[in-house]
């Protein structure tokens, strides 16, 4: 038997809004390797952003890929800062 379900699709601003918070949580973790914390989050933040807005504007990506893809796109790169030091 076939479930038949809407779909809900979140709003522009709600996916920007939580990627730029995970954004700055990934800031303030790796913050300080940067020098300071406060670049961290401000830098995380803002990358973290026009990623997801790039992405949403793209008509491949829905925002359950872009929750998906960004945090394993900067667990590869906070690996390849890391392994650099």
């Amino acid at each position: 038997m076939a479930v038949f379900n809407e779909v809900s699709r979140r709003s522009l601003s709600f996916v920007l809004l939580m990627m730029g918070l995970m954004g700055a949580f990934f800031g303030l973790l790796f913050g300080p390797t940067f020098g300071s914390a406060l670049v961290g989050l401000l830098s995380f933040a803002i990358v973290s952003v026009f990623l997801a807005y790039l992405m949403t504007s793209n008509e491949y990506f829905s925002s359950k890929n872009i929750r998906r893809t960004l945090p394993v796109l900067f667990a590869i790169t906070l690996y390849r800062i890391f392994r650099s030091c």
